[in-house]
């Protein structure tokens, strides 16, 4: 199908008309602080029975419109679709101030962040995993001297093998970091054993076989899968090219409100202690998950091989969800994401090394309770997991953000 490559000339007057322009401080009064801002008529008029698009037919137009646009697009076939009875389908923009979206970030990545503006896990884990050799992963980890650090990274690593479908690196990690916890932590060696066991389990199953241990070729599949369309005809990596581009970056889902869901807060342990969090306008273009959208496991009553359903945030309700319990609500941000599309970054008490290395991006730092996460209950209702915004350690850099609000500004006019 051929679509367009600009967008008309009225539209183009009426998205600069409406464009509301605001100071840097100002989230909510943000340009684009609609969804509408961002949506493209040509790719939401894209018909539901194609599933491919090469990257030639959308190039022209803004990377952050085209994911919230295809977005949109999957929503709107979810709702005339549906037989969920348990989800609405229907557009809930009413809940957006009720949460934020926040990614965990390694600290060893602080500095090229920095350097480079832009925030791509794609690219990053293609890198990562061309080394991913599981006795590298322990030597390297082995030399941190903090023996609650180096067992908490090397936990990391496992679950990062085991979620890219590498089980036996992940087992070996794992195995290291138990013989750690037997001196260090005896009280998790009980949940490493069950990951062991968890892991064993799945690199033996060959149902699950053929689907965890996937490249990153099979990766991406996945994730266009969820969606809804493919965008070009073979997969290239790099952080330049638009498919790529297009593929989402990972995060949670942080309740400001109630919410009747319980999740795992331990789990995200396992992650980095930088906390960064996102824009409100990135909601336009993020779906959520109630667990990890890339773990697949076998139905047992149906036989089938399946993961969690993605859904666009705009019908997420803080209200209600449709299961208990889950290991966290996972967010997958579509588009490209830079320092422009953060509000702000949240380090651990007590790390001021962070907020220093920080505080080059000029925007706002805060301290977060890291020690929270660590707390018994291990499982606690979603809206309680004491990461949240503390102590204001740098207010940030005025003329940066300015420009960052241009930026954000500019994009809506492409």
């Amino acid at each position: 199908m051929k679509i367009a490559g600009l967008l008309s000339a009225s539209i183009l007057l009426l998205m600069q008309s409406t464009a509301v322009l605001a100071s840097a401080e100002s989230n909510s009064c943000e340009a684009g602080s609609k969804q509408d801002d961002w949506l493209i008529p040509e790719i939401l008029a894209i018909p539901t029975n194609v599933s491919l698009i090469e990257e030639k037919q959308i190039a022209n137009y803004e990377p952050r419109k085209i994911a919230a646009s295809l977005l949109e697009r999957k929503r709107q076939f979810d709702e005339r679709w549906s037989k969920n009875e348990d989800l609405e389908q229907n557009k809930n923009e009413k809940n957006i101030p009720d949460y934020e979206i926040v990614s965990f970030f390694p600290e060893e990545f602080i500095e090229s962040l920095i350097k480079n503006g832009q925030l791509n896990g794609h690219e990053l884990a293609q890198k990562v995993e061309r080394q991913s050799d599981a006795d590298a992963c322990i030597l390297q980890d082995m030399q941190i001297k903090d023996e609650k650090k180096r067992l908490e990274r090397l936990l990391e690593d496992g679950r990062y093998m085991q979620g890219r479908g590498q089980m036996q690196a992940a087992i070996k990690i794992y195995g290291k970091a138990l013989t750690l916890a037997e001196t260090s932590a005896p009280e998790r060696c009980a949940e490493i054993k069950e990951k062991i066991d968890l892991f064993s389990k799945q690199s033996k199953d060959p149902s699950l076989a053929a689907t965890r241990a996937y490249g990153w070729s099979r990766r991406a599949q996945l994730e266009f899968l969820h969606l809804g369309i493919t965008i070009g005809s073979s997969y290239k990596g790099g952080c330049r090219n638009l498919a790529n581009s297009i593929l989402p970056k990972y995060g949670i889902i942080n309740f400001k409100s109630p919410v009747s869901v319980s999740v795992n807060r331990r789990e995200l342990l396992h992650y980095g202690a930088v906390l960064i969090v996102y824009r409100d306008e990135l909601k336009f273009r993020t779906s959520y998950s109630y667990g990890d959208s890339t773990v697949l496991s076998k139905d047992e009553a149906s036989g089938l091989v399946k993961g969690p359903e993605v859904h666009s945030l705009m019908i997420l309700d803080t209200a209600k969800a449709p299961v208990n319990k889950a290991i966290f609500v996972e967010s997958q941000s579509w588009g490209p994401i830079d320092l422009s599309d953060i509000k702000e970054f949240r380090v651990p008490e007590g790390r001021d090394d962070l907020a220093k290395a920080l505080s080059k991006s000029g925007l706002p730092i805060y301290s977060y309770r890291r020690s929270e996460l660590g707390a018994e209950p291990t499982f606690v209702s979603a809206e309680n997991l004491g990461i949240s915004s503390e102590k204001l350690l740098y207010k940030g850099d005025e003329k940066l953000q300015a420009k960052y609000s241009a930026l954000r500004a500019a994009r809506l006019k492409q």
